[in-house]
């Protein structure tokens, strides 16, 4: 997998787990994160698809774009880094499936 492959996979999770991470701790506008997440997970599973290659860089990638997504999530919502999870709470498996959606915990933001 090339870098701009790594990238694009990077930029995939992050922006998936970032509207999951809202999903649970700040669920507003449901509808619009709704459709986000399914088509994120469209794109991710189709990139996947093409470049099977890319699956022994995932564990790497995930815990990159889950960092990216604590950060994006804190700067765009309010909400504290250290409230979200330190880890990816979710298995690749939850993250990528249509049928998966965090229980969402409606953190008040301060």
């Amino acid at each position: 997998m090339g870098t701009n492959g790594r990238r694009v996979l990077e930029m995939l999770l992050t922006d998936l787990l970032a509207n999951l991470l809202k999903w649970q701790y700040q669920p507003v506008y449901v509808m619009r994160r709704k459709f986000a997440i399914s088509s994120q997970r469209k794109r991710l599973n189709w990139l996947l698809k093409d470049n099977p290659d890319m699956a022994e860089q995932l564990p790497q990638n995930l815990t990159r774009a889950y960092q990216l997504a604590v950060l994006a999530v804190a700067e765009t919502t309010g909400i504290q880094p250290n409230r979200l999870p330190a880890q990816c709470p979710w298995t690749f498996a939850q993250i990528s499936s249509t049928d998966f959606l965090p229980v969402a915990e409606g953190i008040t933001v301060q």
